[in-house]
């Protein structure tokens, strides 16, 4: 933050994204309406799920959504993960890119902030997001076979 900011006028950035094997959504960013950033069920329903999320079910689009929030409302087929077990959850890994580059140029302003994160998620290639994807079931292996202990991934 600039000098001359004040911490309550300081607007925090939000921004949704998803990948998937050959899949890699646009930064999706978002209002949280609240004074704690996190997102609302009414949010992620309003600026999520219908206008992203809904445009892929009307267009036919074939995938499973994995979150840790609730879906079922909305007709889709989803799965809920662990969101404390980031090994599991490729987004997890994919979200390194985008911070990465802001951590280059650390600043407040909000369009700089949102030019970096996006040529960060830019700069995410598919190869890279595959290969995650294709790690989990050796990851999920090596979990049960330490019974759930820590596996280095």
């Amino acid at each position: 933050m600039g000098k001359g900011y004040a911490p309550e006028d300081r607007k925090r950035l939000h921004c949704w994204a998803a990948i998937g094997y050959n899949f890699k959504s646009e930064l999706i960013w978002y209002d949280s309406g609240n004074a704690n950033g996190k997102m609302t069920l009414q949010c992620y329903r309003d600026q999520i799920l219908e206008p992203v999320v809904g445009e892929w079910l009307r267009k036919g689009e074939d995938f499973v959504l994995e979150e840790d929030n609730d879906s079922e409302e909305n007709g889709l087929e989803h799965y809920f993960n662990c969101s404390c077990s980031p090994d599991f959850t490729p987004i997890e890994k994919a979200w390194q890119s985008p911070k990465q580059y802001l951590r280059k140029r650390p600043c407040w302003d909000d369009t700089i902030v949102k030019e970096l994160a996006e040529e960060g998620w830019a700069a995410l290639t598919q190869e890279r997001i595959n290969s995650w994807i294709d790690s989990i079931p050796q990851i999920l292996k090596d979990c049960i076979e330490l019974e759930g202990a820590m596996t280095g991934h």
